[in-house]
């Protein structure tokens, strides 16, 4: 989770250093006129800031190639870049109202009260109160970084705090790893001295949010995995995940645009006034609008902690209670 910093030029060179020699996968040039906090001259700095485009990393380092960042921003990192409410037809004001308010400010329609309250969170995506003390941290952007090994993980994000500016703008960090077992080195083993140091392996306990069934895996066409070969009930077109393409029904998902004051470069494709949509437009024939949302998609991240010795002990007195004999019934 990461706060951007409040200076304008250094959020502009980690946006720099995010989208490197190109701008865009669409357009040449580079991301801005001048120099990105001296990095310019250290090339493996700037691979392994890069986010990825597409569905397989590719960098002309071999080291790098198993290694994929992504970036996704809340509504308060997207105004404190500037992409502010100018008006109803531009910026923020055209993103979903859910995607403006935040999670936090969700709280009693999607249920978190109580212990599970918003102003009781390690980080949210906007401003919570709470009366003893300081609200949760804020965070402006989330930083998915998938690698080979823990290392390299933690060498890319190491990359990405200094180009913000310091460790201070990391405010919160998840750690994740592969379901198989891990090796866990215990220097003081339950063992003689003389094996102090040695390595056994403990399971990972892991839950599944889906089963490999193709409903909550599905394949979208065109990726690598597509062209593979897969059951033809598992393909679903990409507007289903990413804006600005077809979607299952053959139209185009709603957008955020912003003017094309707001794109001078110009790096932003332009919105079609006769592409296909259910939805319809009251705009007018306006093709100068840019499509700010192309390439990009919507993310949920909510942080659980789940009591699994609690879920245990209550699915054992369940389990007991089934068992225990009814007056008059027999099983």
């Amino acid at each position: 989770m990461i706060r951007l910093p409040d200076d304008t030029r250094a959020q502009h060179d980690w946006l720099a250093e995010l989208v490197q020699d190109g701008g865009s996968p669409h357009h040449g040039g580079p991301p801005h006129d001048g120099g990105s906090a001296g990095h310019d001259e250290d090339p493996e700095h700037r691979t392994q800031c890069g986010i990825t485009f597409g569905d397989h990393p590719f960098s002309t380092d071999p080291k790098l190639r198993n290694l994929a960042t992504f970036v996704a921003f809340s509504a308060a990192g997207l105004e404190k870049l500037g992409l502010a409410n100018a008006d109803k037809r531009d910026g923020l004001a055209t993103f979903p109202g859910t995607f403006n308010l935040g999670m936090a400010n969700r709280s009693r329609s999607l249920g978190d009260f109580g212990n599970s309250a918003s102003a009781k969170w390690r980080w949210a995506d906007a401003a919570c109160e709470r009366q003893d003390g300081p609200g949760p941290a804020i965070a402006d952007a989330i930083l998915l970084i998938y690698g080979k090994d823990e290392k390299q993980c933690n060498d890319a994000l190491s990359r990405h705090a200094q180009a913000l500016g310091g460790e201070q703008f990391i405010i919160h960090r998840i750690d994740t790893q592969p379901a198989a077992d891990r090796i866990i080195y215990d220097p003081e083993p339950a063992i003689p001295a003389s094996a102090a140091g040695a390595k056994r392996r403990e399971p990972v306990e892991y839950e599944h949010f889906g089963f490999h069934d193709g409903i909550s895996q599905p394949v979208i066409r065109g990726t690598q995995r597509f062209s593979q070969g897969v059951h033809e009930r598992d393909i679903v077109e990409p507007g289903e995940f990413i804006l600005g393409y077809r979607n299952n029904q053959g139209y185009y998902p709603p957008t955020a645009t912003v003017r094309a004051e707001s794109d001078p470069r110009p790096r932003l494709p332009t919105v079609l006034a006769d592409i296909p949509s259910r939805f319809p437009s009251f705009e007018g024939s306006n093709t100068a609008v840019r499509d700010f949302g192309r390439n990009g998609s919507f993310l949920v991240v909510r942080q659980l902690a789940r009591r699994s010795a609690n879920s245990r002990n209550s699915s054992k007195r369940r389990h007991r209670k089934s068992e225990t004999p009814t007056l008059g019934l027999r099983k």
